[in-house]
């Protein structure tokens, strides 16, 4: 179809064609044009090089020439036409543009967030192309790689809100909360405080420009615009809190820990928003809370590899370890390889304490002898287990090493990091009832005796016990105390053993939130399990629920769902068969768990729903808690009467894989290979739903969304 010479100029002037740099170039245009469609960029660039040199440079077939190369990833060649561009125009928008998707392209994502901007700020008129709707995506990705995830965020919204069909977009945004490994800090739709309706405040004009500026993708220039308002009025709260915000969307790395900080200080601040924003400048802020260890190699000439292996495999410290999954950096792969636990191995589980349950504390691999050197043994531990590693080592080697060890550092870990690791060697015996006492042990002792007691460097090296005796440090304990309970390993915990916590340093309990008195605020998830649920409406209450299911913030649907099951109101807003299998998962103890589930069958079948799904649950439910006669029953009657309801099969097939009942194939795999000293499988992380995880060509049926999607 031949090009329009009304509509408007490739070269983003604004003109039309006929007008434009492109007018009498039209029937080459289309010929290019035609090439790139149908793949053929090689082609197509070809054919722009003989027009240039047959019509001279025009813009037009500049910016088309880089989007090709683009596009085929070609991002050397398109960088030197972008720069031969940007010389003869460098304010040109699809110009800039240009270069931040390739200094995105070759990993510079700090420059290629500023020339998009400087691309938004080039823009004429109030006409913004549609473009910069792939830019902001790719920007987005870019941002999102390099963990810059509130970032990522802004710039995914950005996108959709110039293209709010594009499907890519709107699945990297949901990624960013629903990623199980973050934070629930990050978890956060963080937004700027409404324009003030008191036009006579003296930074008004100021904040109603930001706002126009953030309308139009102009991040910087409305960064700039809050810091002159804010050294014209200074200590605002709405002003402060919006120049953290942009200064973390635009992932200006330098400036994050102290524009929050800021804000965190300011007189009169609620005290949550205080707190969460001190959290904010610990954790997104690229500064290490605690001191770094080495991760130490010492390696043992050996006078004879086999009977030091022979002595390894009798040592009731040193547990042999699968050695196929083992890469070296040089050389041949160890003969054979070892966990070295700090106390004796306890093979039955009637014998097994909370106090002498046995840690990996190193790894140790032995090697054979080479043609320039002995055989040898090398032991991988942290600086600080090094001296009791080398005890058993040494003990258990005496007659078989020979020299000096040679040590050096092969890696760093941070003291919080292994303060809250456990690498546990349990016995094959083991149930999981006394593995989940043992874990609850550990946690409580971790938490209230390793966590108080490292040292942390913004107190200077002190730790928690130590800084919590000066007042000043208050806020920033509390924050830590956000922290830790907002990780992700801490998200399915409740606030019992964090607030035994802050007793002991010293520290308040959260006050409860008044959803009232925050107004057009946003409830943050850290926020939302100090809620008064019982003082919710039902839609509120229903969309918190939603909410918490699609982020996997369990505490809160913990105290959410039970308000739900609880109020008739809700029965004909959100099914309460859902309710009961999410409880199934966060339910404590055994018997609980397999009421939520019955009840989720039954109230299904009395409302005429499938409710194969939820025996698929029983059936998961029935495999953890080791209740193998029920297994074949309910096995049998998912086969006979479920497996043409929607979702039935893949998740049935899903839970046979996990369990290693059949392979990815289908089939029913050979012999496991025996799992020394893992503990009984855990519940799956996140909150599984009768509809999720489906197979990617699954048809969605056409009901209300069961899930949260930011923004709604």
């Amino acid at each position: 179809m031949d090009i329009d010479i009304y509509q408007p100029c490739p070269c983003n002037s604004g003109k039309k064609i006929k007008f434009c740099c492109a007018k009498d170039i039209t029937a080459d245009l289309n010929q290019i044009l035609s090439k790139s469609s149908a793949g053929q960029s090689a082609a197509a660039i070809d054919l722009i090089d003989r027009v240039v040199e047959r019509e001279g440079q025009r813009d037009c077939l500049s910016i088309i020439k880089t989007h090709i190369l683009l596009s085929s990833e070609d991002v050397e060649k398109a960088d030197e036409t972008n720069k031969l561009f940007l010389a003869a125009a460098p304010k040109h928008p699809i110009g800039l543009q240009h270069r931040a998707l390739i200094k995105v392209g070759q990993g510079e994502i700090e420059p290629g967030v500023k020339y998009l901007q400087k691309a938004m700020n080039a823009i004429p008129g109030n006409e913004i192309p549609i473009s910069f709707a792939n830019a902001f995506r790719t920007v987005g990705i870019g941002l999102l790689h390099a963990g810059h995830l509130l970032a990522a965020r802004a710039h995914f919204n950005y996108s959709l809100m110039l293209k709010d069909n594009d499907e890519q977009a709107q699945g990297l945004l949901i990624q960013t909360y629903q990623l199980p490994e973050i934070s629930m800090l990050l978890k956060h739709d963080l937004r700027l405080d409404p324009v003030p309706e008191d036009e006579s405040l003296p930074w008004f004009k100021h904040y109603a420009n930001v706002m126009k500026a953030l309308d139009a993708g102009q991040f910087s220039f409305a960064l700039k615009i809050l810091k002159k308002a804010d050294e014209e009025s200074p200590n605002v709260p709405e002003i402060k809190r919006g120049i953290a915000i942009l200064t973390t969307n635009l992932a200006i790395e330098d400036e994050i820990s102290n524009a929050w900080r800021d804000y965190s200080r300011l007189p009169d601040l609620n005290r949550w928003d205080a707190v969460e924003a001190e959290a904010l400048a610990q954790m997104i802020g690229n500064q290490d809370l605690s001191a770094p260890i080495d991760y130490v190699s010492i390696e043992f000439e050996l006078n004879d590899l086999d009977r030091a292996n022979e002595a390894a495999i009798a040592n009731s410290q040193m547990i042999a370890h699968d050695t196929s999954q083992i890469q070296v950096q040089s050389g041949p792969p160890p003969r054979s390889a070892f966990a070295v636990i700090d106390k004796d191995e306890v093979k039955e589980a009637a014998s097994l304490t909370f106090d002498n349950v046995p840690n990996a504390i190193g790894d140790l691999m032995m090697f054979g002898k080479q043609t320039d050197r002995a055989a040898r043994c090398e032991l991988v531990v942290a600086a600080s287990n090094e001296t009791t590693a080398i005890e058993i080592v040494k003990a258990a080697f005496t007659s078989e090493i020979q020299g000096e060890p040679e040590r050096k550092v092969v890696g760093q870990l941070s003291q919080l990091e292994q303060a809250l690791t456990w690498n546990w060697h349990l016995p094959q015996d083991i149930e999981r009832e006394q593995y989940e006492e043992l874990n609850e042990k550990m946690k409580e002792y971790v938490t209230l005796e390793r966590w108080a007691e490292v040292p942390f460097e913004m107190f200077g090296g002190k730790s928690p016990q130590e800084a919590c005796k000066d007042e000043s440090n208050s806020i920033a304990l509390e924050a830590l105390m956000v922290q830790f309970e907002a990780s992700a390993d801490q998200q399915a915990e409740e606030s019992n053993l964090i607030n035994r916590l802050r007793d002991k340093l010293g520290l308040p309990h959260p006050e409860p939130v008044d959803i009232e008195a925050l107004g057009d605020r946003l409830v943050s998830p850290v926020r939302q399990k100090y809620l008064d649920v019982t003082k919710l409406k039902d839609e509120q209450l229903i969309g918190l629920q939603s909410e918490a299911m699609t982020i996997g913030n369990m505490p809160v649907l913990k105290r959410v769902i039970p308000e739900v099951l609880g109020r008739p109101s809700t029965t004909e807003k959100i099914p309460h068969d859902l309710c009961h299998s999410v409880m199934a998962q966060l339910a404590e103890g055994e018997e609980a768990r397999f009421e939520h589930i019955h009840q989720a069958r039954n109230i299904a079948k009395q409302n005429n729903r499938p409710f194969g799904v939820y025996l698929v649950q029983e059936l998961e439910l029935s495999i953890l808690h080791g209740k193998r006669d029920k297994v074949p029953v309910i096995l049998r009657e998912i086969e006979t009467n479920h497996m043409h309801e929607p979702n039935v099969e893949y998740q049935l097939v899903r839970l046979l894989q996990k369990f290693g009942l059949i392979d990815p194939n289908g089939r029913m795999p050979g012999p496991p290979a025996e799992n020394e000293g893992s503990a009984p499988p855990a519940d799956a992380g996140g909150i599984w739903t009768p509809g999720a995880d489906e197979p990617a060509s699954a048809e969605p049926e056409e009901s209300d969304s069961k899930l949260w999607i930011p923004g709604q």
